[in-house]
C-alpha cells in the first residue's frame, strides 16, 4: 500500500516564477566599505611586519603573537563562519520562492493533512511555519553530515585528507580574494581562484619548513612528513611564481587596474609569509584580510536582502552590483548573531584538544604534558578544526558569491524529487520532510502531528 506521505509530483509553478531572464553575473555583493577595509588591512599589515622585525624575538614570541593570534582567530576567523545558517535561510528563500503548501501537496494527497497543519483561527495552511521547518532541517541536516565526513576521513585516511584539505582551502581563500574580478579574467574563474589559494598555502607552509612540517606530522600522524613535501624550496618558487606570472599577464590584457593592486598584494602577503613566524603570518592573513572581508560581505549580503538588516532600496536593474555602508550598528548586530556558534565552536575544539590528548596519552609509554600539550598539538588541532567546519561553509559561500542577483537560476522541484538548486548537496530533503510530517525519524511509522 502506497504511504500517505510518497512524494508527488509538484504542481506547476506559474508562469510569472519560472519563466524568469537569468541577470549576467556581475560580481560578488560589493560594500564601499570593502575599499577602506583594504586600505585598513594594507596598513594594518605593514604595521605588524615592522613591529614584529624590531622587537626581539622573545617579546614577539611571548607577548606579542599569542595575543594577536587569539585575536584574528576567535575575533575574526571562527565569527566569519558563525552566520552560515541565516546566509542558508536567506539564500533558500529566493532559491525557492514556489509555497510551502506546494511542497505539502507532493508529500500527502489527503486533505485531512491540510486540518492537521492548519490554523486554528483562519483554517489557513500554516506554509511559512513549515517552510522554516523545511529549511532548518536541511540546513543542519547536511552542514552536520559534511562536517562528520571531514572528521572521518581525518581518523581514517589523515594524509588523503590533509591533501584535500589543502586544495580545498586553495580555492576557498582564492575566490574569497578574486572573486570582484570574475569577469576579468582571462582563464576560468575557478584557475585563477585556485591560482591565489595555492600561493597562500605554498608560502604558508613552505617558507619554514622547520615550523610546519611538525604540525604537518601532528595531523597526518606521521613521525616525519618531510616526504609529504618533498623539494620544499622548489615547491615555494613555483607556487609563489604561477600566480605572480599569471596577475601580470591578466594587467597586461584586461588593463584592469584592480589586477595592479592584487599584484601589490600579492607581494605583500609573500613579505608577511618572509618576515615572520609562518603561524603568526597565517594568523594576520586568515583574520584581518580573509575573514574580515567575508564578515563585510556577508553583513552587505543580508543588509541588502534581509528586512531585518536594514535592506536596501530596491534596484530596478538586477545587475547592478550592491554597494552598503558597514556601519558599528550592523558590525554588533553581526557579532550578536554569530555569537552563539562562535561559542560553540571555541568548545568542540576545546572537547576536540582533549580527545586527542587522552588518545596520545593511551598510546604513550610515558606521558609528558610538556612534550604532548606543546603549540604544535594546539596548531594540528586548529587546522584539523578548521577543515571540519571549512567543508560546509564552503558549500554556504559559494551560494553567497553566485546568489540570484548574480545569475543563479531559480530552479524548481521536478518529479517530486529536491530542488537541483545546491540546497540540499547530499539529498536528504525526503527525510527532512518526513521528520517534518512525523515529528520523528523518518525509520519510525509516520503519522501526521499536528503543529
Amino acid at each position: 500500500m502506497e504511504s500517505p506521505l510518497s512524494p508527488r509530483k509538484l504542481p506547476a509553478l506559474p508562469a510569472k516564477e519560472t519563466q524568469q531572464k537569468t541577470p549576467q553575473h556581475p560580481g560578488p555583493v560589493a560594500s564601499k566599505s570593502k575599499d577602506h577595509l583594504h586600505n585598513v588591512s594594507v596598513a594594518t599589515t605593514l604595521f605588524l611586519i615592522v613591529l614584529t622585525n624590531l622587537l626581539p624575538s622573545e617579546v614577539t614570541d611571548k607577548l606579542v603573537a599569542p595575543p594577536l593570534i587569539l585575536i584574528c582567530l576567535i575575533l575574526f576567523g571562527i565569527p566569519h563562519g558563525a552566520i552560515d545558517h541565516l546566509m542558508y535561510y536567506q539564500i533558500y528563500s529566493e532559491l525557492r520562492p514556489f509555497s510551502m503548501e506546494q511542497t505539502v501537496k507532493s508529500m500527502s494527497p489527503q486533505t485531512t493533512y491540510f486540518d492537521a497543519f492548519s490554523n486554528s483561527d483562519t483554517g489557513r495552511p500554516r506554509s511559512d511555519l513549515l517552510a522554516t521547518r523545511l529549511r532548518t532541517r536541511l540546513f543542519y541536516f547536511n552542514y552536520l553530515s559534511i562536517m562528520v565526513f571531514w572528521a572521518f576521513a581525518w581518523m581514517r585516511v589523515p594524509i588523503l585528507t590533509f591533501w584535500v584539505f589543502l586544495c580545498v582551502s586553495a580555492y576557498h581563500f582564492g575566490e574569497g580574494d578574486l572573486n570582484y574580478l570574475n569577469n576579468q579574467m582571462l582563464i576560468p574563474s575557478y584557475l585563477m581562484h585556485f591560482s591565489r589559494g595555492l600561493m597562500l598555502i605554498g608560502a604558508i607552509s613552505t617558507t619554514k619548513i622547520a615550523v610546519t612540517l611538525p604540525i604537518i606530522a601532528a595531523m597526518t600522524r606521521v613521525s616525519d612528513a618531510t616526504n609529504l613535501l618533498p623539494h620544499a624550496s622548489l615547491l615555494h618558487t613555483v607556487t609563489i611564481s604561477q600566480h605572480i606570472l599569471l596577475s601580470l599577464a591578466h594587467l597586461q590584457f584586461q588593463k584592469h587596474e584592480a589586477w595592479k593592486r592584487e599584484i601589490l598584494k600579492s607581494g605583500l602577503f609573500v613579505a608577511l609569509f618572509y618576515s615572520m613566524d609562518p603561524l603568526l603570518a597565517f594568523s594576520i592573513y586568515f583574520g584581518v584580510w580573509h575573514s574580515v572581508g567575508s564578515i563585510v560581505d556577508e553583513i552587505a549580503f543580508l543588509k541588502a536582502r534581509n528586512a531585518k538588516w536594514k535592506p536596501a532600496a530596491p534596484r530596478p536593474d538586477p545587475n547592478t552590483v550592491i554597494t552598503q555602508e558597514i556601519t558599528l550598528i550592523d558590525t554588533l548586530r553581526f557579532y550578536k548573531n554569530a555569537a552563539p556558534f562562535t561559542i560553540l565552536s571555541v568548545l568542540g575544539m576545546g572537547a576536540f584538544l582533549l580527545l586527542d590528548i587522552a588518545m596520545r596519552q593511551r598510546d604513550a609509554v610515558e606521558f609528558n604534558w610538556r612534550d604532548n600539550v606543546s603549540s604544535t598539538t594546539l596548531w594540528s588541532v586548529f587546522v584539523v578544526s578548521i577543515s571540519i567546519l571549512t567543508g560546509p561553509h564552503m558549500w554556504i559561500m559559494n551560494h553567497v558569491l553566485n546568489s540570484p542577483d548574480a545569475g543563479v537560476k531559480r530552479v524548481p522541484p521536478s518529479n517530486g524529487g529536491p530542488a537541483s538548486d545546491g540546497l540540499d548537496p547530499l539529498g536528504l530533503e525526503h527525510w527532512a520532510r518526513d521528520w517534518i510530517v512525523g515529528g520523528g525519524w523518518w525509520w519510525m511509522p509516520r503519522k501526521i502531528k499536528p503543529l
